[in-house]
């Protein structure tokens, strides 16, 4: 899914939260950056990659591992 789909897909979701009213519609792309579409196999390669990493940042558990190491610390804290 390139980057046009997906803001597709969230906007339509913040709507379905009530974010925003039904009658608003998705904004045009920010001018410079090119449909996904029209990339070449090669930034098309390089920005899928970014993506998944982009997603892994957001997808780690960061709360439950500062959680548990702030339990460790705790634990050898005399």
């Amino acid at each position: 899914m390139g980057w046009d789909r997906y803001r597709a897909v969230v906007f339509e979701n913040e709507k379905w939260l009530g974010l925003f009213p039904a009658e608003v519609e998705l904004s045009r792309l920010a001018s410079g950056v090119p449909r996904w579409e029209s990339l070449s196999a090669d930034v098309n390669r390089l920005a899928r990659r970014r993506m998944k990493a982009y997603e892994a940042s957001w997808s780690t558990p960061t709360t439950a591992s500062a959680g548990s190491s702030s339990a460790s610390v705790n634990a050898t804290t005399p």
